[in-house]
Order: C-alpha cells, then structure tokens, then sequence
C-alpha cells in the first residue's frame, strides 16, 4: 500500500515538473484538448456589446465597455472586445487579419494558430527570464495574461472556453465603435498590458517599439 502511495505521488510530482519545465507542450495539449471536445456554455454575463460565459472559479475585478478584468488563483487577466477586427470584418468582408501586434517578436518562444467552428484563434507565448507572458487572439476577443510556467497550461483552457462561448452584437459594434479613432483601440490594449503585468518584472520591455 505505501508503495503504491509513492508511486503515485511520484506519477504526480513528475507530470508536475514536466508541465513547469515544458510550457509549448503544455500550451499545445491544452490547445489539441479545445479542438476535439465540445465546450459550449451558456452565456452568463451580460453587457451591452457582447456577453460571455464566465466560468465560476474566474472573478470579475472591473468591468468596461468593450474590456474585462478578471482573476483566476491570484492570477490578473485580461479580456477585450476585438473591435477593430470586428469592424473591418463589416466594411471588408474578405478581411481576415487578427491586428494584435502590441508585442515584441524577439521574446516570442511560441505560436499557433487555428480555426474552430469559423473562428480564427492564435495563441502566443513570449518569455522574459522566469515570467511567461500568454496572449490568446480571436476574431472578437483578446486575451492577455502574465504568470509563471506552471499555470500557463490551465489559464490558456480557461480563455480558450471563454473565448468560445463569447456572443457579440456586431451590428451595434460597428454602429457605436465606428467614429472612435483607431489610436484609441491601440492605447486600449496598451492600458490593459499595464494592469496585468506585474510591477516588479521586466515585462515592459515586451512592447514593441513600432
């Protein structure tokens, strides 16, 4: 029985030093999981250009008109209405660039892209010393997040399921968004990169100087 025991613990600390010492295989797995099962949720959060599903371990720590700040295990997330994409998806129908560069290449360790039901997704994972920072882009929503390795793997499954149970009112998208200056989409995303980098690491350096 205590052998067993220790086999067990072992099994676990192993798979737990695999996921920490290898987050690409961690993003990748969780990414292959998203595509070959069915995750619809009824929307449970309403607002007035989009609603979402929010699932119960993740809170709410401010609420805007087209962004969200969330928290999940003392983690601070990010998630924004993708408008640009959204507008140019009305006026250019045949448009199909997710406009998302607000970082630097360089610290880039990872990429992957993908469509699922319709939806374009690209998950990127940049890297500086032992911080990780997790960007997660669809056709209407932006996630950012930065965190050690060891979370990478499940806060990724959790944007990936919020992200597809994301419902958005295009129409009045584009209708209210249309006028406001494309800078202001920009600054926004730069806005919420401040709230959700830690004070005390060197995850500035990921803006890209453009």
């Amino acid at each position: 029985m205590r052998k067993a025991f220790l086999v067990v613990v072992l099994s676990c600390l192993l798979v737990a030093c695999q996921n920490i010492g290898d987050p690409k295989s961690s993003l990748f797995a969780k990414t292959k999981a998203f595509q070959s099962s069915a995750l619809y949720k009824k929307a449970n959060h309403h607002k007035d250009l989009y609603s979402y599903y929010l699932p119960r371990m993740v809170s709410v720590l401010d609420t805007q008109y087209t962004y969200d700040i969330l928290s999940y295990k003392g983690i601070t997330f990010a998630m924004s209405l993708n408008v640009s994409q959204i507008i140019n998806k009305a006026y250019y129908p045949s448009f199909a660039h997710l406009d998302t560069q607000i970082y630097d290449d360089a610290y880039m360790i990872y990429s992957y892209g993908f469509i699922h039901d319709g939806q374009s997704y690209e998950v990127r994972l940049y890297q500086i010393d032992d911080s990780y920072l997790l960007n997660l882009n669809t056709d209407y929503v932006s996630f950012h997040a930065t965190m050690r390795s060891n979370y990478l793997g499940d806060v990724l499954a959790i944007m990936l399921k919020m992200a597809n149970n994301v419902v958005v009112d295009e129409k009045e998208v584009v209708k209210t968004m249309s006028n406001r200056p494309i800078i202001d989409y920009e600054k926004e995303q730069l806005d919420l990169f401040q709230i959700v980098v830690p004070q005390d690491g060197r995850l500035e350096d990921l803006i890209a100087e453009n």
